[in-house]
C-alpha cells in the first residue's frame, strides 16, 4: 500500500515539476516586442520643416472646410513637399537620395490636385562634427501616363493629365537592372514601372496588376535590380511575393511574416542582399503613446516559409552621447518629445536606407498637414536620422557608395 504522506509528496513534485516545465515554455516563447535590442547610437540629425512646398498648381481644395489644421492654413497655392513613403539613393544624381511622396491629403478623395512626384534631396547631415542638419530640395519628377501604359482606369481624366493622389498611393521604390524604377503602391493594389529622366517627367513604362489581395504595405528591390519582394498585410501577418522584373512573372506568397501584435504594421523593406532585409515594425502610435518602433534584419527562407527576425534597433532606446538631438542648429524646444534621451517616436517611420555596413539612415512620414509633432500640436516635420548599429551587417550588397 501507498504510504498518504509519500503520495501526498510526490504529488507535490509533480506539481512543481509541472510549473518549472510551464515557466521554460514561457521562457521559449517571449515575444520579439520583449526582447532587448542591441545599443545604437544617433550619428546625424537633420530637418526637413512641415511647410516646405515645390512648384506646381494649387492643392488642397478637398480640405477647405477645415480652414486649419495643426496649425496649417489649407489649401495651398502650391504643392507640399511632404508625406515621404520610401527613399532610395540617387543613381542620376551621386550624394543625393530620392524621395517618394505618398498620395498626399489622408485620403484618396482628398488628393485629386497633390501630384505624385519623385524628390531629389540633398542632406547636410548635424553629426558630432558640426553640419547644419539641412535637408534642402534639388529637383523633382511629376508622375504621368501619356502612352496609356496604364491598366486600371483613372478616378476622373485622361492620360494627358499628371497622376494624383486619387490615382495611386505610391509606398515604395528602388531601381531595376535597366535602370528604371519600380514603384510599389497600396491603392489598387499594383507595381509601376517608371522612367528615370527624374529631372522631367516619370512616364509610366508598364503596370502589374496581378497582386494579390492585400494592402500593400512594403516592397524590397534586389541589389541587382532583378527581383522584387512585395509585402502585403493579409489579415493579422504579411504574406511576400516575388516578382522577376525582366519577365514580369509573379510568384506569390512564398514567405511569411509574423508580426510581434496583430495591430502592427510594416513598411521600409530594404533588400541588403537577395535574401536579408531591413524592414521597420512599428505601432500606429507616437510620442509618449507609441510602445513599437522597431527594425529588424529579416531572411528569407530558402523555400517557402516564415522568415526569421533579427533585432537591430529600438527606436525608441537610441543612445545621443554627443547631444545631437538638441544641438542649437534645430532650435529645440522644452516641449519637443523625445530630444533627451533622444526617441524616433513618430506615428509613421517610413523609411531605411543604409548609410554603411553599420549604419541606418531613418525617415518619418509626417503625413503633412495631419500629422502631429514633436510637441505633440503643431504639423510635423520630416525628420532624417543615421544610427550606428552595435555591429555592421554582413554579407551587403547594396551599394554604399552615395555619399
Amino acid at each position: 500500500m501507498t504510504h498518504p504522506i509519500r503520495n501526498h509528496a510526490a504529488r507535490w513534485i509533480g506539481l512543481i515539476t509541472l510549473a518549472l516545465a510551464l515557466n521554460a515554455a514561457l521562457l521559449n516563447t517571449v515575444t520579439f516586442a520583449q526582447q532587448s535590442a542591441p545599443h545604437v547610437t544617433l550619428v546625424g540629425r537633420a530637418i526637413l520643416p512641415a511647410l516646405s512646398y515645390a512648384d506646381g498648381p494649387p492643392s488642397g481644395v478637398a480640405l477647405t472646410v477645415l480652414k486649419n489644421v495643426n496649425g496649417v492654413r489649407v489649401p495651398f497655392s502650391t504643392q507640399p513637399f511632404s508625406g515621404l513613403s520610401a527613399i532610395t539613393a540617387n543613381a542620376e544624381y551621386k550624394g543625393t537620395w530620392l524621395l517618394l511622396t505618398d498620395h498626399g491629403f489622408n485620403k484618396a478623395i482628398n488628393s485629386g490636385d497633390y501630384l505624385l512626384r519623385t524628390y531629389t534631396i540633398e542632406i547636410d547631415w548635424h553629426t558630432a562634427a558640426g553640419g547644419s542638419g539641412v535637408a534642402s530640395l534639388v529637383t523633382w519628377a511629376t508622375l504621368a501616363d501619356p502612352n496609356s501604359r496604364l491598366k486600371t482606369p483613372l478616378l476622373a481624366s485622361t492620360p494627358q493629365r499628371p497622376l494624383t493622389g486619387s490615382d495611386f498611393d505610391p509606398r515604395a521604390i528602388g531601381y531595376a537592372a535597366d535602370k528604371s524604377l519600380w514603384i510599389g503602391e497600396a491603392q489598387k493594389p499594383s507595381l509601376l514601372n517608371i522612367s528615370t529622366n527624374i529631372s522631367t517627367t516619370g512616364t509610366v513604362l508598364d503596370q502589374i496588376v496581378s497582386l494579390p489581395a492585400g494592402v500593400l504595405e512594403g516592397m524590397g528591390i534586389a541589389p541587382n535590380g532583378k527581383l522584387l519582394e512585395i509585402a502585403q498585410h493579409v489579415g493579422s501577418s504579411i504574406t511576400i511575393s516575388a516578382f522577376d522584373t525582366a519577365s514580369h512573372v509573379l510568384s506569390s506568397g512564398l514567405y511569411t511574416y509574423t508580426l510581434d501584435a496583430a495591430s502592427d504594421v510594416t513598411s521600409g523593406w530594404l533588400m541588403i542582399n537577395d535574401r536579408d532585409l531591413l524592414v521597420i515594425e512599428q505601432d500606429g502610435l507616437a510620442n509618449a503613446a507609441a510602445k513599437i518602433k522597431r527594425i529588424y534584419l529579416v531572411t528569407l527562407p530558402t523555400a517557402k516559409g516564415a522568415a526569421t527576425k533579427t533585432l537591430l534597433a529600438d527606436l525608441l532606446a537610441i543612445d545621443d552621447p554627443s547631444a545631437i538631438a538638441t544641438n542649437a542648429v534645430f532650435n529645440p524646444k522644452p516641449n519637443e518629445y523625445g530630444l533627451s534621451p533622444f526617441r524616433f517616436a513618430f506615428e509613421s517611420v517610413s523609411s531605411v536606407y543604409l548609410s554603411a555596413a553599420d549604419t541606418l539612415l531613418v525617415a518619418n512620414n509626417n503625413h503633412f498637414p495631419f500629422g502631429k509633432g514633436r510637441d505633440g500640436v503643431s504639423a510635423a516635420n520630416t525628420e532624417f536620422i543615421q544610427i550606428k548599429l552595435a555591429a555592421p551587417l554582413s554579407n551587403v550588397q547594396l551599394k554604399l557608395d552615395n555619399q
